[in-house]
């Protein structure tokens, strides 16, 4: 199943999120390993990829909550990101995630944030 979400509408104060760099897109195979909600309430996952940890930004925790997705350290995963940095640490910015036989599409093809408002 493709999840594909519109964008909304709403006020939010701005953030900085790192540029999603379409030249830098890379596909990362792997398990959870851990998961981390920032102060800023943004949800990122440690996967275990070819015997090295990636850090991985999903999305905001309230978009995550509002569609309902929750993941879980063992779960297998298939991630398209943007290979970034931040803050002067490697950084994966995903666009989809897939999980069993559910992808879900946290960016659109240019890696503009599905639920822009979210994301500020």
């Amino acid at each position: 199943a493709v999840v594909v979400w519109p964008a909304f509408i709403a006020a939010r104060a701005q953030r900085r999120v790192p540029t999603y760099e379409k030249s830098a897109e890379a596909s990362i195979r792997g398990s959870i390993l851990s998961i981390r909600i920032s102060g800023n309430d943004d949800v990122y996952i440690a996967v275990s990829s070819r015997g090295q940890t990636v850090d991985v930004f999903l999305a905001p925790q309230r978009f995550l909550k509002f569609l309902g997705i929750i993941f879980h350290p063992g779960e297998k995963v298939e991630i398209v990101g943007s290979r970034v940095t931040s803050q002067g640490a490697a950084l994966v910015l995903a666009r989809t995630i897939r999980r069993n036989d559910d992808e879900f599409r946290l960016r659109d093809a240019e890696g503009v944030p599905a639920g822009n408002c979210w994301f500020q």
